[in-house]
């Protein structure tokens, strides 16, 4: 209910403050995709390394289309000019001309992730701690690039993890559709994670994201801790 959610705080708070009453706690992964804008302070502030996952901007709009959401993207970009922040040319992206033919779920999300992305290339560029890992290296190739991963923010990679690794990666479903609304899906299966969007957007939600986000997708891949030797680094639209 909200009126707890309102005292009690969200999901978030909650397992803050359970990491602080654990006596036995050595380690916190915090994954938040929200946390994207304090990566730079954090890594600064207590000298650690972040890891930063992002998948293409397809399946992130697709996501955004299937579960309807929607973000206040100008009081962000506000709060971001504050912090002196601002991503140049976002307002010459291409909008959404035909509310026909592009959900306004898919112009929102492709919006933010053209934010967001912006702002961590930008730092990237200038803090060596900040490390790119793209989800679809993790789905092609996952000990390569965990191993990479591992390697990068100085963590012992072996074969227990490894075989762990494995076993994940192996679980078989026949389940390549997420279900309508459910954020997380467990039971579909993990290789098509960021392949589903080719099922859900229409050509013209494609050709939307494809005009706004092509060249900022190119240096993101180019930044990756582990980029596939043959892989083209263009949009992934066949």
């Amino acid at each position: 209910m909200r009126w707890i959610k309102s005292i009690a705080g969200g999901r978030s708070q909650l397992y803050y403050r359970l990491c602080k009453v654990d006596p036995f706690l050595h380690t916190v992964i915090w994954k938040d995709p929200f946390a994207c804008f304090a990566t730079d302070y954090v890594t600064k502030q207590h000298d650690v390394d972040a890891i930063v996952t992002f998948r293409n901007p397809w399946a992130v709009a697709a996501s955004f289309k299937r579960l309807n959401w929607s973000f206040d993207l100008e009081s962000l970009q506000a709060r971001l000019n504050e912090l002196d922040l601002s991503v140049p040319g976002l307002s010459q992206l291409p909008g959404n001309q035909d509310s026909s033919e592009i959900h306004s779920s898919v112009d929102n999300g492709n919006r933010l992730w053209h934010i967001i992305h912006s702002v961590l290339l930008n730092w990237k560029k200038k803090n060596p701690k900040i490390n790119f890992v793209n989800l679809d290296n993790l789905i092609s190739d996952p000990i390569a690039a965990y191993k990479m991963l591992y390697c990068a923010v100085n963590l012992e990679f072996n074969t227990t993890i490894e075989n762990k690794i494995k076993i994940n990666y192996s679980k078989a479903s026949n389940k390549t559709q997420p279900s309508d609304r459910q954020v997380h899906d467990w039971n579909r299966d993990i290789s098509k994670i960021n392949q589903y969007w080719k099922n859900l957007l229409t050509q013209a939600e494609i050709d939307l994201i494809q005009a706004s986000n092509n060249d900022l997708w190119q240096k993101l891949q180019s930044e990756c801790l582990l980029t596939k030797v043959n892989s083209n680094k263009s949009l992934p639209i066949e």
